[in-house]
């Protein structure tokens, strides 16, 4: 048992005893020293100060200490044996300062056996073995000039021991007085693993007791666990001498009480396993068991394992991991709290026999299912634009189909047909010559996954990548494709240019030089792309940034409003098919520049007629306050529901009111107007539609 931390050891450069010697019938002053000062001489004959003096039973009543006088001890003897374990513990004292006082055993030869001091008003003098039989000596040494008074107890303190049974029945631990501790005995042989429980526990404390591991020669085994409740778990711990060893209970501090103490045989289940082949049984029947299944691995293999049916509790309830022909750990260590747990696949960096360590956590025993699998990756060529290869991978397997690139190709993926479960059920990527990844993979939740258009930065050998997330294994299809977006001048006139994105992934990209303020309009028609959405049409400035969009659609046709540039240079109308979808579509830019012709009140008919799409039209006419005008719009072609929408425009370009229709003719108005100055009529022909109509203003 350690003693309270709280209490420095004295010792010899700290404090000198200078021995007992009997004057009168008395107990000479035992003195003390500190590295600062010369210890005074020993008080003795006629000027030594009385010391107090008598005797204590060991498990017997408490004695008052009263040292009134500077410089006084008190002494209290008692008859000890060898071998005889012994403790003091001083309480209530009233001595000040820090390390006011020193409490030691004295051997019958007058020699210092232990002694500690203390800056509280307690001190606890720990388990100490006797090696001398006589009378011993409880010394309460007082430093300096201090006096005053405590309560001093002493106890035979004498390990119990006892048997255990490895495996067998719990042992009653019982520890009745402060600094006994327990030692518990087996055979042990040199390999063996073993684990120890304590239960039920009533030591009080944090912590309020330690256990260890003794060898036979006496010395400790491993790091010992400290317990600060009823119940703690010593892990397997491996022998290495064969003979008696000990489970060692200590309690710290003055701590006494009683526990339950097992011990298991706790030696790994070992036994062979066949790599990709059938499942083996794990049985662990005592805590702190392992299982340990082996093969033979060789360097650059690649090995994943799987546990099934699993009966272990707790979270984490077992781990699974690799170890080396040399004993150490390898690579992931996994662990799962459910009955089933995959170790990805790891790649061996040694010759020789591999394990695989099925660990219970804390107590947990039970039964599961263990497979492990050789987990080389499955390589194949795949031909760009080709037929379709198939994906076969075991548990732990990834797959890897190869193909020659150059730098500036443009290559996708597509993978159907999955039968990998969950979401993600596996991931598709694309892996350079150097092995490091070009760009973002994508997850597969279902029975396909696609891997949208990505440009090669290197020349070389690629490979697309896939790789199952469920360690289970499973089968699809893959396809690689190779081409060049479909590039040409976007021609602002609203000439029609036909689109052929004949392959996934496959974009096509019209370029225009645009001024800042100039105003554009794009209308993607007549499509047969697929899907929802089956298309999606951006427009993007010089810098590469988008302007406008993605505007998607589930229909035949995208239309991008009368749009203000903001840059000068080359600008990109973008057309992506989304997902794998191919087809035709016919794409028309427009330079739109609005009309603004002037409109008299009562004045004559008017006319609007469009050729690009987008642009707009604005008649201008003077009004003041007070004025009621009508608009009305006759013989309009614009169609879409709305096909149209007019609208009052204030001097200061806010809206006074506003009218749609969805068919030839419009009136908006009358309508009083509420500012004097230039108003306008705005005509907002919607959508793509282009057309004509006549307009009176009254």
């Amino acid at each position: 048992m350690k003693p309270d931390r709280r209490l420095a050891r004295v010792l010899p450069a700290v404090l000198v005893l200078s021995g007992l010697v009997a004057t009168s019938g008395m107990v000479a002053t035992a003195y003390s020293a500190t590295p600062s000062f010369a210890a005074p001489a020993p008080s003795t004959g006629a000027g030594a100060v009385p010391a107090q003096s008598g005797v204590i039973a060991l498990n017997g009543s408490p004695k008052s200490v009263s040292t009134p006088t500077a410089g006084e001890n008190a002494t209290f003897t008692f008859s000890g044996s060898v071998g005889q374990g012994v403790s003091a513990l001083l309480t209530a004292s009233t001595y000040t300062g820090c390390q006011a006082v020193v409490l030691a055993f004295v051997r019958p030869d007058a020699t210092q056996a232990a002694s500690v001091s203390t800056c509280t008003d307690t001190a606890f003098l720990d388990q100490f073995t006797l090696d001398q039989a006589g009378t011993w000596t409880v010394l309460v040494d007082p430093q300096g000039t201090t006096t005053g008074t405590a309560t001093l107890q002493a106890y035979d303190a004498t390990d119990q021991t006892h048997a255990i049974t490895v495996s067998g029945s719990p042992v009653n631990v019982i520890i009745s007085a402060p600094g006994q501790n327990g030692s518990y005995t087996f055979a042990g042989t040199t390999g063996q693993e073993i684990s120890a429980q304590i239960t039920l526990s009533t030591l009080t404390g944090c912590p309020a007791y330690r256990l260890s591991l003794v060898r036979p020669d006496g010395s400790t085994l491993a790091s010992p666990l400290d317990g600060c409740t009823a119940t703690a778990f010593f892990d397997a711990q491996t022998l290495d001498q064969t003979g008696t060893w000990a489970i060692r209970v200590d309690p710290q501090g003055t701590t006494t009480g009683t526990a339950k103490l097992n011990a298991y045989d706790a030696t790994d289940q070992l036994r062979p396993i066949t790599l990709n082949g059938g499942s083996v049984n794990v049985n662990v029947t005592q805590p702190g068991q392992n299982s340990t299944f082996t093969f033979t691995g060789s360097v650059g293999q690649g090995v994943s394992a799987q546990i099934t049916a699993a009966t272990f509790t707790g979270c984490p309830a077992y781990q699974l991991s690799l170890v080396r022909p040399d004993g150490t750990p390898f690579g992931t260590v996994a662990s799962s709290c459910t009955d089933s747990l995959f170790l990805d696949s790891q790649t061996l960096d040694q010759n020789g026999t591999w394990s695989i360590l099925v660990d219970p956590q804390g107590m947990s025993k039970g039964k599961a299912q263990l497979q492990a699998f050789e987990s080389a990756d499955q390589v194949l060529p795949i031909t760009l634009n080709g037929a379709a290869i198939g994906v076969n991978l075991g548990p732990g397997q990834q797959g890897a189909y190869t193909f020659t690139g150059a730098i500036g190709q443009q290559v996708s993926a597509q993978v159907t047909n999955s039968t990998w479960p969950g979401c993600t059920g596996f991931v598709l990527f694309l892996r350079r010559p150097d092995n490091s990844q070009l760009g973002s993979g994508v997850n597969g939740c279902g029975a396909s996954a696609f891997l949208d258009s990505l440009t090669l930065d290197q020349a070389g050998t690629w490979a697309f990548v896939v790789i199952p997330q469920s360690g289970v294994g499973g089968s699809a299809n893959i396809q690689g494709y190779t081409f060049s977006d479909q590039v040409g001048p976007a021609d602002l006139t609203g000439k029609a240019t036909k689109l052929v994105l004949a392959k996934p992934g496959q974009n096509a990209r019209f370029t225009f030089a645009g001024a800042v303020g100039q105003h554009v309009s794009v209308y993607v028609s007549q499509s047969t792309l697929t899907g929802c959405p089956a298309f999606a049409v951006s427009l993007v400035r010089p810098d590469a940034s988008v302007l406008t969009g993605p505007v998607s659609t589930c229909t035949d046709n995208v239309w991008i409003d009368a749009t203000t540039l903001d840059q000068a240079g080359t600008w990109t109308v973008l057309i992506d098919p989304q997902a794998t979808a191919t087809g035709l579509a016919s794409i028309q830019a427009y330079n739109v520049v609005d009309v603004a012709p002037s409109l008299k009140p009562k004045g004559p008919f008017k006319s609007f007629t469009t050729t690009a799409r987008g642009v707009n039209a604005r008649f201008r006419f003077a009004g003041k306050i007070g004025d009621s005008r009508t608009v009305t719009i006759t013989g309009s072609t614009f169609a879409g529901c709305p096909g149209l929408v007019v609208s009052f425009v204030r001097p200061d370009g806010s809206v006074l009111s506003s009218q749609s229709t969805c068919n030839a003719n419009l009136v908006l108005g009358p309508s009083v107007l509420d500012v004097t100055g230039n108003w306008t009529i705005f005509v907002d022909p919607q959508g793509p539609a282009k057309g004509t109509l006549i307009i009176k203003l009254t």
